[in-house]
């Protein structure tokens, strides 16, 4: 199939960001700086399906290029994906639609279902490769040393370590990072399963007690559960003996994606990522990270209510700006101040992977990453857009 084809196959199942202009609006309302109104004016026309040099309407291919699917981690809006639905993409004449749901993101990908997937880590690009052949190619990491995805354990639990749980039901997401993540953390601490159970992203069969311990992200345990009424107890990698760190949400493109589309979908991320430094820096030193950050939760707030999706918990919907911002004030220490990346960032996760028998050879990693982001991450350190900060707290 032809690729105009087949993105236009897509547009009745892919979410779109039509509201992002209207997101953005609200943001500028509020007050945030950083979305000035050369950004605002630039996202509404690329909502609108116009160039952004002629405010024509446009097919999206007059120039090779136009509409890009994007493939979520995850099946809901949060605030790690900040730096996505912030993004001028129209400023690179691109128009972008999120794509949200569960199992695994490079499924899609590789279908043609989408153009960019936005992985939960490495290692599923590696388990990929490792099991068998895969045509999408790396080209961008947002976290560095992250180490979001862990276990969660009820505050009531005898369980004080992933040892605890030797032999005990388990709830995993099966088509998730987290699956990979804890799988090499049990079987590095000689740790085997009695049972596990597919959880999805629900946290239900921990709190009913069907489960003994659960996957959890950082901020489910820190920040989201509690203010639900909910205190969990979260581990991550970091509390192993082994201590090894996780990178998160690699982003991954299709064959059928040009190599012009990638660099302007890069170039307006770089940029993104280089004004929320620059404001997050300017904000610690004010004294104002934490009125930022609840703005910026005004951005995630909204898009979560346009889906319109259930939050964890059976019941409950979505949570208030200030759940979100604290969110982000988790997320922000580990946002890198631009996509490259450098091969260690698949080739540790590999290593242990294979050295715990869940892939039973190394694929080719330089082969998975775009060679001009492998040039780029030679040219950048290895930082956070809070690199200027230090230990600043919002």
């Amino acid at each position: 199939m032809e690729r105009h084809n087949l993105k236009a196959a897509r547009m009745g199942i892919a979410v779109t960001t039509g509201t992002l202009g209207i997101v953005l609006l609200g943001v500028a309302l509020l007050g945030v700086a950083l979305l000035g109104a050369a950004l605002l004016g630039a996202a509404l026309l690329g909502v609108a399906g116009c160039t952004a040099e002629t405010g024509a309407p446009s097919d999206g291919f007059s120039k090779g290029y136009g509409t890009l699917v994007v493939r979520s981690p995850i099946s809901d809006a949060d605030g790690a994906s900040l730096p996505l639905y912030l993004a001028d993409f129209a400023q690179e004449q691109l128009s972008v639609e999120m794509l949200y749901g569960e199992g695994n993101p490079l499924d899609d990908v590789e279908s043609g279902r989408a153009d960019i997937a936005v992985l939960g880590g490495p290692e599923m690009l590696v388990s990929r490769a490792a099991n068998q052949r895969t045509s999408v190619t790396a080209f961008g990491l947002l976290y560095s040393n992250a180490n979001f995805v862990g276990f969660g354990v009820t505050e009531q639990s005898p369980v004080r370590s992933i040892q605890d749980l030797n032999g005990k039901t388990m709830g995993m997401n099966l088509g998730h990072i987290s699956r990979d993540v804890l799988n090499v953390w049990a079987s590095l601490e000689n740790v085997t399963f009695g049972n596990i159970v597919s959880t999805g992203f629900s946290h239900t069969s921990l709190l009913d007690g069907s489960c003994d311990g659960v996957w959890m992200f950082r901020t489910t345990g820190a920040v989201v559960l509690p203010a639900q009424g909910y205190p969990v107890r979260h581990y991550s990698t970091e509390s192993s003996p082994f201590g090894f760190p996780t990178d998160a949400y690699l982003l991954v493109h299709g064959p059928h994606v040009m190599p012009e589309e990638v660099a302007r979908f890069s170039r307006a991320m770089d940029a993104t990522l280089a004004t929320l430094s620059e404001a997050y820096t300017r904000a610690a030193a004010e004294g104002q990270l934490t009125a930022l950050a609840q703005r910026h939760a005004h951005v995630v707030l909204t898009e979560a209510h346009r889906l319109g999706n259930i939050d964890l918990i059976p019941g409950t919907t979505h949570l208030s700006e200030s759940v979100y911002a604290e969110q982000i004030a988790l997320y922000l220490p580990k946002l890198r101040s631009r996509l490259a990346f450098s091969l260690e960032a698949l080739q540790a996760p590999a290593d242990r992977m294979l050295a715990t028998s869940h892939i039973g050879s190394l694929p080719d990693l330089r082969g998975l990453v775009a060679p001009n982001a492998l040039e780029l991450a030679d040219l950048e350190p290895n930082h956070s857009i809070l690199a200027n900060v230090g230990t600043a707290k919002p």
